[in-house]
C-alpha cells in the first residue's frame, strides 16, 4: 500500500486497502478491517476509483456480519449489489458483461442467506428474483432489445452508454471525472424512468423491483408458488400463496443436486427401466417433502433456478409411489416478475374451441431431420376440432407462413423438429420449411419481434422447446420467454426427445380437454390419461411436456 501511494498509483492504493482490510476480516481483527475499508471506500469517492467499489462494500457487509450487525450488513451487501449491476450495465460487450457476472452471483446468495437468517424473506425473494433476472438481460443482449424498441428513451440510453464508454477509456485519475459523474447520473434517471413506465420492454433492459406483495395479488386462491434458488451448498425453497409466504432452506452441495438432475434425466430417457423411481423419489425429499406442508392447494407454479429448470416436476415421486401430477396441475414460470405480463396478455375469448382460431403447422420438409407422419396426422387431427382453422404440412409448413398468419390465430400448434444451441439460446430454432436449411429455421430472436396479439396459447409439439442455458443466476431463456414476449400468455414445451406416437396421442388428449377445464388442468388430464394406458406408463412418454406462462 505504502509503494502504490508514493508512486502515485491511485487505483494500486485502493487494491491494497482493499485486500489489507479483507486480511484483517479473515485474522478477526475487524477494527483494523473496517479502517482500511472505508479509507479505501473514501478514496473510491474522492478520486476515480470505483472499479473495486462493490468489493470494498462486500467486505464491509461481512465485517458487520461477523459483529453481527446484521442490519448494516444488509445494507452494505445492496450497495454492493447495485455497484455490481451499475458497472456491468455500461459493459459494451455482451460476453464480458456475462462474464464480469458469473464470479458475483456469491453477492446475492450470502444477502440472501443472511436475509433467511432473519427471518426477513419478503427482502430474501425480492432478491432472488433480482438475481435470477440478472443474468438474462445479459444474454438476451441489450443492444438486441434496444434494435427491436426504438423508443426515445432507448435511444438516448444507448447513446448515454456509449458516451461512458468512451469516457472510460479516456478518464486519468485528474482528468475527466465530473463529465462521468454527470453522464453516470443521467444515466441512473433515464433508467429509473425506464423501470417506471410498467412497459414489458423494461423488465428487458433493466431489473425492477417485484414484492411478494405484488405476486399475491397476481395469484388466485388456489395456487401455491414454489419458487427455487440455489446458493452455495443451500437450496432455498419460497412458499408463496394468496394470504402467506415463507422460506425453507436445505442443506445440499450444488454438486450433488446437479448430479441428481442428471441422473434423473438420463434415468427417464429409457422407458423400459424402472430406474427413475428412486431418483424420482430423492428429489421429492428434497424439492417437495420440505415444503409439502405448507401446500394447501390442488395448483402449483414451479419456479425453477439453474439446473432445476431440466428437472419434470410432474414425474418426482413420493414415499407412496404418487407422481407430483396425481396430486397438483403444475405451470412453470421462468421467474415470478413475468407473471404481471402474462396477466396482462390473457384474452378474453374465452377456452370454447368453436370460438377459437387454430394454425397448424406439422411435418414441415426438413431434409435433415426424420419425417413426422405422426405429427402430421397430429394437428389434422387437431384442426378437426375447430370451426376456424388452418393445416399446413409439408412444403406448406414454412417460417414465412408463420410469420405472416401467425398473428391472425388463437392458437398456434407446431409439430415439428426443434433444435436447442446451448452456447448461443437466441439462436435455438424450430425446424420449418423453407427454401433452404437456414431460411426454415425459426428462431428465438426471430420471436422476439414476432407480435402474437391474438395468440392465447402456444403448443410446441417438438423436441427439446423447453431447453435453455443456464448460467448462475439466469433467467430461462428460450422460446417460452421468447414467445411470452411476443404476446401469448401460455407455451406448452417438452424437456426431452419425444415420441412422435405418444406425443400425438397427449396432444389430442390435451385439446379435448380443453373444452372443460384450464390450460394446467388440461394438460395434467392428458397426461394422466396418458399414463394409464397401456405401453405408455413411463414417465418418458407424459412428463416431458410442461405449461409455461399463465396458470388459467
Amino acid at each position: 500500500m505504502e509503494i502504490k501511494r508514493d508512486i502515485g498509483d491511485f487505483n494500486g492504493e485502493i487494491t491494497a486497502l482493499t485486500y489489507l482490510g479483507q486480511t484483517y476480516r479473515i485474522l478477526r481483527q475487524f477494527g483494523e478491517s473496517e479502517r482500511c475499508l472505508i479509507t479505501a471506500d473514501s478514496l473510491t469517492h474522492s478520486r476515480r476509483g470505483s472499479t473495486l467499489g462493490w468489493q470494498i462494500k462486500y467486505e464491509l457487509a461481512k465485517v458487520h456480519e461477523k459483529k453481527g450487525d446484521h442490519d448494516e450488513a444488509i445494507k452494505e451487501y445492496r450497495k454492493a449489489i447495485d455497484l455490481v449491476e451499475n458497472q456491468r450495465n455500461m459493459l459494451q460487450s455482451e460476453d464480458f458483461r456475462i462474464g464480469f457476472f458469473k464470479d458475483k452471483s456469491f453477492l446475492y446468495a450470502d444477502a440472501i442467506s443472511l436475509l433467511y437468517s432473519q427471518q426477513r424473506f419478503g427482502e430474501a425473494f425480492e432478491l432472488a428474483e433480482r438475481s435470477r433476472s440478472r443474468t438474462f438481460l445479459d444474454m438476451l443482449g441489450s443492444r438486441f432489445i434496444k434494435s427491436l424498441h426504438r423508443t426515445a428513451e432507448l435511444q438516448r440510453l444507448d447513446s448515454i452508454d456509449l458516451l461512458i464508454s468512451e469516457q472510460e477509456k479516456e478518464v486519468s485519475e485528474k482528468t475527466g471525472t465530473q463529465d462521468l459523474s454527470l453522464l453516470l447520473d443521467a444515466r441512473k434517471k433515464l433508467m429509473d424512468k425506464i423501470s417506471r413506465s410498467g412497459e414489458e420492454v423494461s423488465s428487458l433492459v433493466t431489473v425492477t423491483p417485484f414484492s411478494i406483495d405484488s405476486l399475491q395479488a397476481l395469484i388466485s386462491e388456489n395456487q401455491t408458488i414454489l419458487e427455487y434458488y440455489i446458493a452455495p451448498g443451500f437450496l432455498f425453497i419460497f412458499v408463496v400463496n394468496r394470504m402467506t409466504a415463507h422460506c425453507v432452506r436445505v442443506e445440499i452441495s450444488n454438486f450433488r443436486m446437479l448430479a441428481m438432475v442428471q441422473n434423473f434425466r438420463q434415468e427417464l430417457q429409457n422407458p423400459r427401466s424402472q430406474k427413475h423411481r428412486a431418483s424420482a423419489k430423492s428429489l421429492y425429499r428434497i424439492l417437495i417433502h420440505p415444503v409439502i406442508g405448507s401446500i394447501q392447494t390442488d395448483r402449483l407454479i414451479m419456479i425453477p433456478h439453474e439446473q432445476l429448470h431440466y428437472i419434470p416436476f410432474a414425474a418426482l415421486m413420493d414415499e407412496s409411489d404418487r407422481y407430483l401430477i396425481d396430486r397438483f396441475a403444475l405451470t412453470t414460470l421462468p421467474s415470478a416478475s413475468l407473471l404481471r405480463y402474462i396477466v396482462q396478455k390473457r384474452k378474453k375469448s374465452g377456452s370454447d374451441l368453436a370460438a377459437l382460431s387454430f394454425l397448424g403447422l406439422g411435418n414441415p420438409d426438413a431434409p435433415k431431420f426424420a419425417w413426422l407422419q405422426e405429427a402430421e396426422n397430429e394437428v389434422r387431427t387437431i384442426g378437426d376440432m375447430f370451426t376456424l382453422k388452418e393445416i399446413l404440412t409439408r412444403d406448406q409448413a414454412t417460417k414465412g407462413a408463420f410469420l405472416n398468419r401467425g398473428k391472425n390465430y388463437d392458437i398456434i400448434h407446431f409439430a415439428c423438429h426443434g433444435v436447442f444451441d446451448i452456447n448461443e439460446p437466441l439462436k435455438s430454432a424450430l425446424i420449418l420449411s423453407g427454401e433452404s436449411e437456414v431460411k426454415g429455421n425459426l428462431t428465438v430472436k426471430e420471436l422476439f419481434a414476432c407480435p402474437l396479439p391474438r395468440t392465447q396459447m402456444v403448443v410446441l409439439s417438438a423436441c427439446e422447446t423447453g431447453l435453455a442455458k443456464l448460467i448462475k443466476g439466469d433467467e430461462l431463456i428460450g422460446f417460452s420467454r421468447a414467445f411470452i414476449y411476443a404476446g401469448t400468455p401460455s407455451v406448452l414445451t417438452s424437456l426431452w426427445q419425444v415420441s412422435d406416437v405418444s406425443t400425438a396421442k397427449l396432444m389430442i388428449m390435451l385439446y379435448k380437454n380443453l373444452n372443460m377445464t384450464d390450460k394446467p388442468g388440461s394438460l395434467r388430464q392428458a397426461q394422466l390419461n396418458l399414463k394409464s394406458t397401456k405401453g405408455y406408463e413411463h414417465p418418458f412418454y407424459w412428463s416431458a411436456f410442461q405449461i409455461t406462462g399463465d396458470y388459467q
